[in-house]
């Protein structure tokens, strides 16, 4: 869909779910170029934070978001993986 474009957030509100929660989840908010904007659940109800979401580069006929998953206390104590949806695009 030309001018069509998407980003992702981690985070503890939503419109869907205003008030504050834990954890975070991932949100997708998509626009048709500025015009109208639209959010979709990535994650829902999750029992550990979904954070730093990064759209991977490269085939054009999918989507592909990896993040964090897991608990982190600081940056030295740390329970997490590597998470990645792959879906065909848009």
């Amino acid at each position: 869909m030309t001018g069509f474009s998407a980003k992702h957030l981690g985070t503890y509100r939503s419109p869907q779910r205003p008030a504050h929660r834990a954890p975070r989840d991932l949100l997708r908010r998509t626009t048709d170029g500025g015009a109208t904007w639209q959010w979709e659940a990535v994650t829902t109800a999750s029992d550990v934070d979904n954070l730093r979401p990064l759209v991977v580069p490269g085939d054009a006929g999918l989507h592909v978001v990896c993040w964090f998953r897991g608990t982190m206390v600081s940056s030295q104590a740390y329970n997490a993986e590597v998470a990645a949806l792959i879906q065909p695009a848009d």
